[in-house]
């Protein structure tokens, strides 16, 4: 039995993993655009993933931007905020 009130907070989630999910795909379509297929989302993740490996907290917006640079070398400044 779900309460009405439960789906308020359903749809709340449901729409934040959903958006989450549409950056990351446009984010992904664009860094390959960006480098005529060279680099992919998959690159930045795993540079990501080798620098934050035991860090326990939350990345910044300027180390995100910082990475995508690296990965890319392209400024993503814009498109992060």
């Amino acid at each position: 039995y779900v309460q009405a009130k439960d789906f308020s907070n359903f749809d709340l989630m449901w729409t934040a993993y959903t958006k989450g999910a549409l950056i990351l795909m446009y984010l992904d379509f664009k860094i390959m655009e960006d480098t005529q297929n060279k680099k992919s989302l998959d690159d930045f993740i795993k540079v990501i993933q080798s620098k934050y490996k035991y860090h326990n907290g939350t990345i910044t917006k300027e180390s995100i931007i910082s990475i995508l640079k690296e990965v890319t070398g392209i400024d993503y400044t814009d498109f992060i905020n």
